[in-house]
């Protein structure tokens, strides 16, 4: 299978760049800090992969305030996201944001160039990159510690990704939200 729960292109998924990779420290408040520097510098893109979108962290000030500045410096910046909303349906995936994530959903409609995608599965590849950084989650089981490394120096392995996010949508269990609709 390919896509959300699996990817042709991923056997060798958790790659680390080229250059000085870095484990990330534990859940101390760090990891926080330096993903969302690295949002807020964002240009061109932001991708994230996450199996669920946790509140308290992707509709925090931390978050939503670096995104909300990236769009701000850079109108035409690229915003996509894929994560399992808890649903089987769009309306589900739609009223689960707005319960549990009002204000990065407030903050998404107000960005003109952003894809936002619900998996009816969490994916199972969690990643972020924005521009040169790259963040990748071993594969884990929910809510369980989890081994994170990044780097800003992604490179070749940020285009990677990229493809990758791209063959993720595709799977028949990833759906593509309307969120200008709502």
């Amino acid at each position: 299978m390919t896509g959300a729960n699996g990817c042709g292109a991923c056997n060798d998924f958790f790659m680390l760049a080229e250059g000085p990779n870095v484990h990330m420290p534990p859940d101390d408040g760090s990891r926080e800090r330096i993903v969302t520097g690295a949002v807020r510098a964002a240009k061109t893109h932001v991708h994230v992969v996450a199996g669920e979108l946790r509140p308290d962290f992707y509709s925090g000030h931390r978050f939503c305030g670096a995104l909300e500045e990236a769009h701000w410096n850079t109108p035409e910046l690229n915003v996509n996201i894929l994560a399992n909303l808890g649903a089987l349906t769009e309306g589900e995936a739609i009223q689960n944001l707005q319960i549990h994530n009002d204000k990065l959903l407030r903050l998404l409609k107000g960005i003109g160039n952003k894809n936002v995608y619900w998996a009816e599965r969490p994916p199972r590849y969690h990643f972020m990159l924005a521009d040169g950084f790259y963040l990748a989650e071993r594969e884990h089981n929910p809510g369980s510690p989890r081994e994170v490394w990044y780097t800003y120096k992604g490179g070749k392995l940020t285009g990677k990704y990229i493809r990758i996010f791209g063959d993720m949508t595709r799977d028949p269990l990833v759906h593509r939200l309307d969120l200008d609709g709502i």
